[in-house]
């Protein structure tokens, strides 16, 4: 059977529905192309739907290698790192908005570019589906100088406690243990029997432990035995001292330090050691610690590992505990590398390495 279909356009229309398109498209990319900062949209296929002049220039891309590339796909490697893909897709899941979240970029110069990245997702008509909104920021000068400030006011404070530390040791644990000698005496002048000779007794064993209290606070300070006799031996003091406190069994093992090992390694890895086993006192519940120090290449490592309650780390984000960040700092001061490995209810593992080499150079 032979027959004719016709179908009929409004040409009008339809132009105008292309236009219509084309200028909302037009104005999308103006849009975009007004922030300053580098900026991507993604469809909820993970590919790039537009970039801005700023990122392509950032990162070194042509408009045309970019769109509807798969994100993780991208050059540099800051877009395929385990990080990044975990914030995108939970983005996308819609459980979380993303803001100043940080990841590294190799895109050239000396160190890497660390970008805080905002990302959000709105959902738009059903032909259109998802969009996902990145937006970033260099703050690799911003962290420089948050580092430098960070090194100082560490400085700063242990050149504080030192001074705390040698004042409670030099002038009060001294009155203190005048006082005690001089309370001793009272107690012998005392008859056996007479009533005040038991109140000068008991005041003795008090003072014995305000001076045993204080010499704990002057060590926990500056502990003075890392200078005079080592790290290995100030670890080693300072875990026998904490499991008797705490009740908690702690496993030491160590090497000899390096001959001339520099103080300020020295005093980083007995920091982490201090603060990381007051974490386990504090919040894992575990009965058992280990603490090892090896010499490891041209390094030393510190590895801390308990079988306590652990917990969900999420690095860089806003939140993170104090004691972690502080110990961070620590050993980025002495150019070493900083791993915590964590999960609920299988512990917590803490590992440092630091690069040695010999006192003055």
């Amino acid at each position: 059977i032979d027959g004719l279909v016709v179908v009929l356009f409004e040409i009008d229309r339809l132009k105008r529905s292309f236009q219509e398109v084309e200028r909302a498209r037009n104005f999308s990319r103006a849009v975009v192309e007004v922030v300053q900062e580098p900026l991507l949209v993604l469809g909820g296929d993970r590919r790039v739907q537009m970039a801005n002049h700023a990122f392509l220039r950032t990162f070194h891309m042509s408009r045309a290698a970019l769109e509807n590339r798969l994100v993780y796909e991208l050059e540099p490697g800051g877009f395929h790192s385990a990080a990044f893909k975990s914030i995108l897709e939970e983005t996308i899941a819609g459980r979380v908005r993303t803001s100043d979240f940080e990841i590294e970029f190799d895109i050239g110069g000396p160190s890497p570019t660390i970008m805080a990245i905002d990302a959000r997702q709105f959902d738009l008509h059903e032909d259109t589906g998802k969009i996902v909104l990145l937006t970033m920021k260099d703050i690799t000068r911003f962290r420089a100088e948050l580092r430098i400030l960070a090194g100082r006011l560490i400085r700063g404070q242990e050149e504080e406690r030192k001074r705390i530390a040698r004042e409670l040791h030099d002038d009060l644990s001294q009155r203190l243990s005048a006082l005690q000698l001089g309370s001793a005496d009272l107690a012998r002048l005392a008859p056996a029997a007479a009533p005040a000779r038991a109140s000068y007794e008991t005041y003795q064993e008090h003072l014995a432990e305000i001076v045993e209290e204080v010499r704990r606070l002057a060590y926990d300070l500056h502990p003075a035995i890392l200078t005079h006799l080592g790290l290995r031996a100030a670890l080693q003091s300072f875990c026998v001292q904490f499991s008797a406190r705490e009740g908690i069994d702690v496993e030491f093992s160590a090497q000899k330090e390096p001959a001339g090992l520099q103080e300020e390694i020295a005093l980083c890895l007995y920091r982490v050691t201090q603060e990381s086993l007051r974490n386990v006192a504090r919040h894992s519940g575990s009965k058992s610690v280990s603490v090892n120090l090896r010499r490891v290449g041209g390094g030393l490592r510190l590895l801390i590992q308990d079988r306590g309650k652990g917990f969900d780390i999420h690095p860089d984000r806003p939140g993170e505990g104090l004691g972690l960040l502080s110990m961070n700092e620590r050993v980025r001061l002495v150019h070493g590398t900083f791993q915590v490995t964590s999960r609920k209810g299988h512990g917590t593992r803490i590992e440092v390495r630091v690069p040695v080499s010999p006192k003055g150079r």
